[in-house]
């Protein structure tokens, strides 16, 4: 194993490969985000929208879109080939990710830090939140972790990615939602699609893990995924 090259964009924060692993995104903790390609070995995009760290990418299906999130409490979603941001949305807290539907890149799973997950709609603007039992944290601590996200000097120190309690993921087809908690829980929603174009979400199972989960990841078939406790 040896390094084939280096990027010299920035302290990179976080990456995804796009689906065919042709393309390379890559998120800067000065909050450019790069697009890496593999084939000419140069940088085929720069994209300059958030103003803290980024937290998260993720491509669309088709590689056309990218979402981006960050501290800065935005999330962007990106035309790949004209470097255009399509989409701007602001949160109340600092987002720690962001995430398309892997069947429908209207819908965007985003884990904003201490609040419950939400589903936003890019077409409508509807923020739906997910139906799990969730306790608020003392507006003390809470407010505590979004200084401390906000916090670059912290951030470095914790990695570059601000501590939550609630994480995130899709399954394969974009049914299910795997949601961890620093409870030691994992919970379950379904995801079905209404014939007037909106969803309905339901919690389908809770079940009893190792310790707090701090991520999620799924495996490429998507029957298996591993939890970070």
């Amino acid at each position: 194993m040896f390094i084939e090259d280096v990027l010299d964009e920035g302290a990179a924060q976080c990456c995804r490969f796009n689906r065919w692993g042709t393309l390379l995104g890559v998120g800067c903790h000065d909050g450019r985000v790069t697009i890496w390609d593999f084939e000419t070995r140069i940088t085929a995009r720069l994209f300059c929208g958030h103003v803290g760290p980024v937290t998260s990418i993720s491509w669309s299906r088709d590689g056309r879109l990218l979402c981006t999130s960050s501290i800065d409490r935005m999330v962007i979603v990106w035309n790949v080939l004209t470097g255009e941001s399509v989409r701007r949305e602001r949160f109340e807290t600092p987002v720690y990710s962001a995430a398309f539907h892997p069947r429908d890149c209207s819908l965007i799973l985003v884990c904003p830090v201490f609040e419950v997950p939400i589903i936003f709609s890019i077409k409508t603007g509807q923020r739906t939140p997910l139906p799990i039992p969730y306790e608020q944290p003392p507006v003390a601590q809470a407010q505590a972790a979004v200084e401390a996200a906000l916090n670059t000097t912290k951030l470095r120190k914790n990695g570059g990615v601000p501590s939550t309690n609630v994480v995130a993921a899709w399954d394969r087809k974009g049914s299910r939602i795997l949601v961890g908690t620093n409870k030691s829980q994992l919970l379950v929603t379904n995801l079905t699609h209404t014939t007037e174009g909106g969803i309905t979400l339901e919690l389908a199972q809770t079940e009893k893990v190792g310790g707090p989960v701090r991520a999620i990841e799924l495996a490429r078939g998507g029957r298996f995924f591993l939890l970070n406790c």
